[in-house]
């Protein structure tokens, strides 16, 4: 959670249901990316102004009908796109987009939202944010690949670079492979294990657990015995996901 100039910034990602119902409920302005949080509003007792923001001017119809259904004052804020990235199916569900701050800062100013100066950013918090952008792109590029289907040349030389560091690139690259290039997918694979070793960030994890679930049983099961083992430790202690189980979470860490 995050607040800044009165507002309270959240991941509704990793907030149980009630907890999501309870948030909208307790604000008169809600601003949400236009996507499937945003229908938490259907739940508000009140009639909440929601600021949503978009990626152009295409987006689905069922937005324009919480006005009808809840009264609640809908705006829609032009400010999110995907830089130079190429845009390819299912994109909208598979990758980020980045913020057009000073759009966003502009629509908040006219509408009275900043009450206090915004503070400057860190030097580098820019490259950090586009560094996270273009590892999730890459990921969301290559897990929407069609079978079969092969990687652009510039694509796959930017993933291999970003995979030396990335532990999510370096799993969805291992996977890419797996029935293109065995070692090679192997190598991956224990560089993933290793990568995701050293991750403490709680958030993360939990965001890439299903993703870990799908595809790390493919690459043990395709990879030598070494990696099979390196896989199924990394997977349990970092992501709570049991390889050898049909279940994902195992029992003791699904009640943490």
């Amino acid at each position: 959670m995050l607040r800044a100039n009165g507002f309270r910034i959240v991941h509704t990602e990793t907030m149980t249901f009630e907890d999501q119902v309870r948030l909208v409920n307790e604000h008169a302005n809600i601003f949400s990316n236009a996507g499937s949080a945003a229908h938490n509003v259907l739940f508000a007792l009140h009639a909440p102004r929601l600021h949503l923001l978009t990626n152009g001017a295409k987006f689905s119809p069922d937005y324009l009908l919480y006005a009808v259904i809840i009264g609640a004052p809908t705006s829609f804020i032009d400010c999110l796109n995907t830089g130079e990235r190429p845009r390819f199916k299912g994109a909208h569900k598979q990758t980020p987009h980045l913020l057009d701050a000073p759009k966003l800062l502009e629509y908040l100013d006219e509408r009275g939202f900043l009450t206090a100066p915004i503070p400057a950013w860190p030097v580098g918090y820019r490259a950090d944010l586009q560094a996270r952008y273009d590892e999730a792109w890459l990921y969301g590029y290559i897990r929407a690949l069609s079978h079969g289907a092969a990687l652009p040349g510039d694509i796959e030389r930017e993933a291999q670079r970003v995979a030396t560091s990335s532990w999510p690139v370096s799993l969805v690259l291992a996977w890419y492979y797996v029935r293109r290039d065995a070692p090679h997918a192997d190598s991956l694979a224990r560089q993933f294990a290793d990568l995701a070793a050293t991750e403490t960030n709680r958030e993360r994890l939990a965001r890439y657990r299903g993703e870990v679930a799908d595809l790390a049983p493919v690459l043990s099961r395709q990879g030598s015995p070494e990696t099979a083992a390196r896989l199924a430790a990394v997977a349990t202690d970092r992501f709570h996901v049991a390889l050898g189980s049909k279940e994902r979470v195992t029992p003791s860490l699904a009640k943490q």
